[in-house]
């Protein structure tokens, strides 16, 4: 997943058809969406909060998240999110998110 730095939203840019079968979601309906919004609502500030410190920081982060798909199942996926800086001023850019399903259910 590729998303924007644009806290609070944090918005999706690009996603594979991997991201969209592990999520049970269709790519049009989660391009230009928060990508938190699949994320259990009792994490989100939590999500929020380390995303901001690693764009401010300009450090990769890892995490372990638990999304709630649209059929209400849940899936825990450990992410590992890079910012991506611009070479003159050093600003975050966009950051890419790999992640790894460690738990289905």
């Amino acid at each position: 997943m590729r998303y924007l730095p644009d806290a609070p939203a944090f918005t999706r840019i690009a996603v594979n058809a991997e991201y969209c079968r592990v999520f049970g979601v269709k790519k049009i309906d989660v391009i230009e969406a928060s990508s938190l919004s699949l994320i259990a609502h009792r994490e989100i500030a939590t999500v929020r909060k380390k995303l901001t410190a690693a764009v401010e920081s300009r450090s990769p982060m890892l995490s372990t998240e638990t999304a709630v798909r649209p059929d209400g199942s849940r899936v825990r996926v450990r992410w590992l999110d890079f910012p991506l800086t611009d070479c003159e001023s050093g600003a975050v850019v966009e950051m890419i998110a790999i992640g790894e399903v460690i738990e289905e259910g």
